[in-house]
């Protein structure tokens, strides 16, 4: 029974901290933004295998 309660407190704080850092806009979820050069270099060096 504490294995279960462990697990679900765990899922609840990981959606409760999900939740938090979207809507603090901390991470832009939203198309209306450029990427930042970091993503951009991970979009120009990674392989395209799904083409």
């Amino acid at each position: 029974m504490k294995f279960l309660l462990g697990i679900l407190f765990t899922v609840f704080v990981a959606i409760v901290g999900i939740f938090m850092v979207v809507t603090s806009g901390m991470i832009n979820i939203g198309a209306d933004r450029a990427h930042s050069p970091l993503v951009y270099d991970f979009f120009r060096n990674c392989p395209h295998t799904l083409d």
